[in-house]
């Protein structure tokens, strides 16, 4: 990235015309945004610092981001995934993919000293990036990225399965076998790129006969998911690791409606037809409660 020789509020705004990704493929504007983002908080340090007079950031207006639409699976169609990758060598993946609704670069940063296979838990700690063409390991972007995971019974058994796997490949590459420390790798143990791994998701999604979605959608779809079976938003921000529960309901806002039609047919039943409802405290105890101001 080449900064022009003196920034201005008018040549933060051209971000795009002076950074690009290797190649010349232009900048998504979330990735503008981000930036963006990043410029505007090391100008402000250096007001503070007394190196430069104002801000130049804070008064460019950076490109709104482009929401991608979004496209999930059933519970149903996620099955239907897994039970066609269930010979695949990467089922793990899917698996961690498909049941915690991980990020591509979580899934990929996840080493196995964050896995503890005997409490059946897994720590978020890092992710795996991109830089120059070459993977490099990151720390996630918010705090609440940096997570612990429970996992299902099936997942760790697969994950056990995996260990036992990739210790053969190990042995069978011998000096050539890249020892990463990672849990989902090529066969000679090196990082995945995470665009090679969304490439074999479609495939694997198109030979099993569903409707094409991005590997991204794949957390979209766990989401919802949990969502539709009545998760409590809280619990389904703090597994996705999103910086706060507002980003979650923004997310899945689709998923909303159907919850608050459930809500209200609930209501309904208990003022309407309590018989119907299931056994609660009696209305004196109700009564006294409120009285009592509890």
């Amino acid at each position: 990235m080449r900064l022009p020789a003196k920034l201005t509020a008018a040549s933060v705004m051209t971000l795009p015309s002076w950074i690009a990704w290797p190649g010349g493929r232009p900048l998504s504007p979330k990735t503008v945004r981000y930036v963006h983002t990043t410029l505007r908080r090391a100008l402000r340090d250096a007001v503070a610092d007394g190196l430069v007079v104002r801000n130049v950031a804070a008064q460019a207006r950076p490109p709104r981001a482009r929401r991608v639409e979004m496209h999930t699976w059933t519970a149903e169609q996620v099955g239907t995934f897994l039970a066609s990758v269930r010979e695949d060598r990467l089922y793990p993946a899917w698996l961690l993919l498909a049941t915690l609704g991980m990020r591509r670069g979580e899934l990929l940063g996840l080493r196995w000293v964050d896995v503890d296979l005997d409490s059946g838990r897994i720590a978020i700690r890092h992710t795996l990036v991109m830089v120059d063409g070459k993977p490099a390991m990151a720390e996630p972007k918010t705090a609440k990225g940096r997570r612990s995971l429970t996992l299902a019974p099936e997942v760790l058994e697969a994950l056990r399965a995996h260990r036992t796997h990739q210790a053969a490949e190990r042995l069978s590459w011998g000096a050539d076998y890249t020892d990463s420390g990672l849990v989902i790798t090529s066969e000679d143990g090196r990082p995945f790129h995470p665009e090679t791994l969304s490439g074999l998701f479609v495939r694997q999604a198109k030979r099993a006969g569903l409707p094409p979605i991005r590997l991204h959608d794949l957390r979209h779809s766990v989401a919802s998911i949990l969502l539709a079976r009545g998760i409590h938003p809280k619990v389904v921000s703090e597994m996705l690791g999103h910086a706060t529960i507002a980003l979650t309901l923004d997310t899945y806002s689709h998923v909303i409606p159907s919850l608050q039609q459930e809500a209200a047919s609930v209501v309904a039943a208990a003022v309407l037809d309590p018989a119907s409802m299931p056994p609660q405290a009696s209305s004196k105890g109700q009564v006294r409660a409120i009285k009592s101001g509890s």
